[in-house]
């Protein structure tokens, strides 16, 4: 008897009884899984069998089924999810819509995409439409959790980031030089490594890490958006200075900055409405709304951030003009020095 293996890139291949349980590695495709009792199609769920974890994946961490079974990604398919038989991965549960969001390979990276599901998806509890993943992220589809998964850059280690980073706070020039160059080809690697460095901006390493992700510039997005939803408002603030200083390379962080503009940190949102201001005309049209609501703070750092993109936030001057006639005089003058900025001549 033989055990006929059909892996998810279509690859076939035959396997014996005895060897059922034993770790296997597709050909073809490099997938690697466990060999099953019986003969199999892996490519009905895209599933990798067993513990052995591929680069790019899904792991459901909490469910009633399936619990550490990894879903692999690869950058050649959209990866739907859903609880109809045509997906590439299929979740059953109630709560789970036919065709409910998707994953798919993007020059920016790994995109997520909610397809108008019924109770809706979320990320680190979080509801999402069209989001960025960054390695670590919880996706909650109906009572099914994930943990989105990458290891794009296997080869450099962290130790080796760090050997990096030292060589910037004391080596020579030339050897500087290379050490930035090094850091900026491991692209999103370097940036996990970097981000939380920025907790200590006021020292060198801090310097350096804030330098490093200025040069890799949209790639070190996510991570910082990433560090901007954490626990830490040290981290927080340090990750808002770090995308104010990408300016309009940190275009993609406008939604996930303006729902920061509510933190409860006063530091955390200043930083954050500089940040927004850095980024400039892409963060107009959430900053005028900032402007209707009904939390203070909220208004304040708007009509700051707003006044400081300057003459490209003239959309917000009706706003800003029945701000600057409010009761809180603090809130009024703000309002009227950031109208100053936008339209100098038509502030007396």
């Amino acid at each position: 008897m033989s055990i006929m293996v059909t892996c998810q890139c279509g690859r076939r291949f035959r396997a014996k009884d005895e060897d059922s349980g034993k770790r296997a590695k597709c050909s073809a495709c490099g997938a690697r899984f466990r060999i099953p009792e019986s003969s199999v199609e892996l490519s009905a769920s895209g599933s990798v069998y067993g513990s052995i974890r591929p680069k790019h994946c899904l792991t459901v961490v909490n469910g009633p089924d399936s619990l550490g079974e990894h879903f692999r990604l690869r950058r050649s398919r959209v990866m739907a999810i859903g609880k109809a038989p045509d997906n590439a991965i299929v979740l059953s549960d109630p709560r789970v819509s036919r065709h409910h969001c998707r994953i798919s390979w993007t020059d920016r990276g790994w995109l997520l995409e909610d397809l108008k599901s019924t109770n809706g998806t979320f990320i680190n509890g979080r509801k999402a439409d069209k989001d960025l993943l960054s390695d670590g992220d919880r996706i909650k589809v109906g009572s099914f959790e994930l943990e989105f998964q990458t290891h794009a850059k296997e080869g450099v280690q962290p130790a080796r980031l760090e050997e990096q980073l030292e060589t910037l706070r004391s080596g020579d020039a030339e050897s500087k030089k290379s050490a930035v160059e090094f850091l900026v080809s491991s692209g999103s690697q370097a940036a996990n490594h970097l981000v939380p460095k920025l907790s200590g901006y006021d020292t060198m390493t801090g310097h350096l890490a804030m330098e490093v992700l200025e040069r890799l510039g949209p790639e070190a997005v996510p991570s910082l958006v990433h560090t901007l939803k954490g626990r830490d408002k040290v981290a927080r603030s340090s990750a808002a200075r770090a995308l104010g200083r990408l300016g309009p390379q940190a275009v993609d962080a406008v939604p996930d900055l303006l729902e920061a503009l509510d933190d409860q940190d006063p530091t955390v949102y200043a930083e954050v409405a500089w940040a927004l201001g850095q980024i400039g005309p892409a963060a107009v049209p959430g900053l005028v709304k900032a402007l209707r609501s009904a939390e203070r703070p909220r208004k304040l750092s708007g009509a700051w951030a707003l006044g400081r993109i300057g003459p490209e936030a003239a959309g917000a001057i009706p706003l800003l003009s029945e701000l600057a006639k409010d009761r809180d005089e603090e809130l009024s003058q703000v309002a009227l020095s950031a109208l100053k900025k936008i339209d100098p001549a038509g502030v007396s």
